[in-house]
């Protein structure tokens, strides 16, 4: 191993940047890193500034000051705003870092784009943290779909539902929106946000290698809202690729039970269950036998970050490269033309003051998600028809 103390900068220190940070402080004894430095414009009033301030970390709330530090910085852990995610990374690899970037890619393709661009002409890499790309479960069944022990994956799918409420939605100054104030591109909704790993996860296992996610090419989406956001709260794709696999997402903020994530896979030689038969990724093979994968979240959730430090380290193996995610940022960038989202029926939405939920939207989605076809195709009273568009690249 590399005598020399791998150097980490962050940006990004509330929310779930708070959780990387904690994440590192508890990395093993010797393990071959320091936390040089750290940006947040909020820094001073967070929780773990004092603790930064004890262990000796550069604190920035100015970024250009931060930018400017990175010249002898290793590894950059970008866990900012969405709308940020293109430019920082850029701003990294310009100083010559390797970046471990929280998901999504980009906030736009033209972003995604430009991050691969500024990758190429650099010597740093870049990783997209969907921390279940790290897990060994995840890899262990990506290994045997490449292997063709599984026969080909004709059909996947993947439900969400997690409510969300006020809180949520005015945790920050971005959440919800499509544009920032000032006119920059966000895309914050489920797809593109809390429920990005998942759509994610059935593109990756479908891909075509270790690094890379299937081609979509084409799709439809249902669109729906029952706060008062720019974009929406509740979502049905149904995806097609290259290969032509069809893939469906289903997930909404906006039910009053939670449940999920699942995933189903129905392969030519069997199918993979996860979330709902078992805790587990099970696959079940068409001459009876049983191969169970384990859990994903059985691999830590930072996992990620010991991966990208020990890549500083050594030769890389590069897990999640922009390759991998790009596909996601295909699909965002494809919703993101969609000019209808439908408003839920007034007299369904309930309000308790704390959050509001559509009555009967858990059960629409589920039943939906069981039969695997969108819920305008389902005959549900309040469901709109799918809106076609294609992928560009």
């Amino acid at each position: 191993m590399n005598k020399h103390k791998i150097s980490v900068a962050l940006s990004g220190a509330g929310g779930y940047g708070y959780h990387y940070l904690k994440a590192f402080f508890n990395l093993p004894d010797g393990f071959n890193a320091i936390l040089s430095s750290v940006f947040d414009p909020k820094l001073v009033d967070l929780e773990i500034y004092p603790e930064l301030i004890k262990n000796g970390v550069n604190c920035f709330t100015e970024y250009e000051d931060f930018k400017n530090s990175l010249k002898n910085i290793d590894l950059v852990v970008i866990v900012s705003p969405i709308h940020r995610h293109g430019s920082q990374t850029i701003d990294a690899l310009k100083h010559g870092c390797n970046v471990l970037l929280d998901k999504p890619l980009a906030s736009s393709l033209q972003e995604a784009h430009r991050i691969i661009e500024a990758r190429d002409a650099s010597k740093g890499w870049v990783m997209t943290g969907y921390q279940w790309s790290f897990s060994k479960a995840i890899r262990d069944l990506k290994q045997d779909l490449l292997d063709g022990k599984l026969g080909k994956v004709k059909r996947a799918k993947t439900m969400i539902l997690w409510p969300r409420d006020y809180n949520y939605y005015n945790r920050n100054n971005w959440a919800g929106k499509k544009y920032s104030h000032s006119g920059e591109i966000i895309n914050d909704n489920p797809v593109n946000n809390a429920m990005a790993h998942f759509l994610h996860n059935l593109l990756y296992l479908t891909g075509s290698s270790m690094e890379e996610s299937a081609v979509p090419v084409s799709g439809q989406a249902e669109l729906y809202r029952a706060y008062n956001i720019q974009t929406f709260d509740t979502a049905v794709l149904e995806l097609f690729t290259r290969d032509e696999t069809r893939i469906s997402f289903y997930g909404s903020h906006a039910t009053h039970t939670e449940k999920g994530p699942l995933f189903i896979l129905e392969c030519d030689n069997g199918v993979v269950y996860y979330g709902e038969l078992s805790k587990d990724i099970v696959a079940v093979f068409n001459d009876g036998s049983i191969k169970n994968y384990g859990n994903p979240d059985d691999t830590l959730q930072f996992h990620k970050l010991k991966v990208a430090i020990e890549a500083c380290q050594n030769k890389p193996t590069l897990i999640c490269p922009p390759e991998a995610s790009l596909a996601h940022t295909q699909v965002i960038e494809a919703l993101s033309e969609i000019k209808l989202i439908k408003g839920f029926e007034p007299s369904l939405v309930v309000d308790d003051g704390v959050r509001r939920y559509v009555q009967g939207l858990s059960y629409m989605i589920y039943s939906s998600y069981q039969q695997g076809v969108m819920p305008g195709q389902s005959g549900f009273a309040y469901a709109s028809p799918g809106q076609k568009f294609n992928i560009k690249y």
